[in-house]
């Protein structure tokens, strides 16, 4: 195959899983049954293969799934904890407002730059952060995220992005900013150029993506999904962005996300080095590796104890964690999340129950699972909770923490 970034031919068949589930998040269980009811079995799985550049690093999904059922997911089932109702310490979005603070926000008021629009906004927390600096912001998003948002002040149009839409209005910005939505398109060069279409010409483009390599590097598994079509390293989202007219002026690495701001430029394009063939080829040792630590850590409990093994992490990581993981589900006794939310929810694919931290203490596991991006502070929780088990991190190692107490 021909990667859809640099053109290269210098390919590989990355990861191939076979049928995965569309519905990777917890449900309502009056949901699940008219989802069960809605679609055939056949239609709530699709083909889960990756192809890899190993030119640019670019990796992307071979078989676009179905769009619609994908829009059902976001728009009507799609379950996220608000940061702006203090549900959670979103250290991802924190972490993205301190770079805005001291990166991008002098570059703005160095330009005059005012009007903010973000795409995929969610609540609009990064946007209440930037309207209390003195920005004008509007968001997009389809989700119920947008509800949440609007109750408290911020102006967020709740549909699918459409550049159109704003074109129709006369409504054009100096900055936008997209924090996690490129990679779920199956069209990322125009999604770009739709950007393009409403920045005024010395506006800034803010985006936030994975870092591909460093889940290549890692052996992590979690960020494959259908919703995930395209998945960037530094070097060919720089490629794609030179490619629609954009220079890349800043480039933020953090351990599993890119976060890049561009300027409208006629830049030279990138030409093809040969960088990742050795990632890509060490990502499939590695993996093996990861799933003999998880095997081993499961066997261990399994053979001494015999019962309560919980996932801490009711995401779409949790579903993950089963399937690329080859994690038995009938292995797993609960999931557990601190979202309240999700007590009492399932998965489309299971009947694990969802439970809270506290259930979780009371019925004592003998062995956690974290599946979560957030791992380090459900480590402090699981520590300050005192659970007296070993704690098995997927993120950002696939690592066996023993409690303190342990021989």
């Amino acid at each position: 195959m021909i990667c859809p970034i640099c053109k290269s031919n210098n390919t590989d068949l990355l990861l191939d899983y076979g049928q995965y589930p569309y519905f990777t998040v917890p449900l309502k269980k009056k949901d699940k049954k008219k989802i069960l009811a809605q679609y055939r079995k056949d239609q709530l799985f699709s083909e889960l293969k990756y192809t890899a550049c190993k030119d640019c690093g670019h990796v992307y999904i071979n078989q676009i799934p179905d769009q619609d059922i994908i829009d059902d997911l976001y728009s009507n089932y799609y379950s996220y904890p608000s940061p702006l109702k203090g549900e959670f310490e979103p250290a991802r979005d924190n972490h993205f407002i301190n770079i805005f603070k001291k990166v991008f926000n002098p570059i703005c008021r160095k330009r005059n730059l005012e009007n903010v629009l973000e795409v995929g906004c969610f609540d609009g927390y990064i946007l209440y952060n930037l309207k209390k600096k003195g920005y004008n912001v509007t968001g997009c998003d389809p989700s119920i995220g947008a509800d949440i948002g609007k109750s408290f002040g911020i102006n967020i149009q709740k549909e699918n992005f459409s550049p159109e839409h704003f074109i129709k209005d006369g409504n054009f910005f100096d900055i936008i900013i997209s924090r996690h939505f490129i990679e779920h398109t199956s069209e990322p060069e125009n999604f770009i150029l739709g950007l393009e279409k409403i920045l005024n010409n010395n506006g800034l483009l803010i985006i936030e993506t994975p870092n591909i390599q460093h889940f290549l590097q890692k052996g992590l598994l979690e960020v494959f999904s259908l919703q995930h079509i395209t998945l960037f390293t530094s070097k060919s989202i720089e490629y794609l962005l030179n490619l629609v007219g954009f220079k890349v002026i800043h480039t933020e690495i953090t351990p599993d996300n890119l976060i890049l701001a561009a300027v409208k430029s006629n830049c030279n394009k990138n030409t093809h080095i040969n960088l990742y063939s050795n990632i890509v080829k060490q990502f499939k040792k590695q993996i093996i590796k990861n799933k003999q630590r998880i095997n081993k850590a499961l066997f261990e409990t399994l053979n001494k104890y015999n019962d309560r093994i919980f996932i801490w992490g009711a995401g779409g990581f949790g579903i993950a964690a089963l399937n690329l993981y080859d994690i038995p589900p009938d292995k797993i006794d609960f999931f557990t999340d601190s979202d309240p939310q999700k007590w009492g929810m399932e998965y489309i694919t299971n009947s694990i129950p969802i439970i809270s931290p506290e259930e979780a203490k009371e019925i004592n596991p003998e062995l956690i699972i974290v599946a979560s991006m957030y791992s380090s502070g459900i480590l402090s929780t699981i520590k300050n909770m005192k659970f007296n088990c070993p704690t098995l991190l997927l993120s950002p190692d696939v690592l066996l923490e023993l409690p303190l107490n342990s021989n």
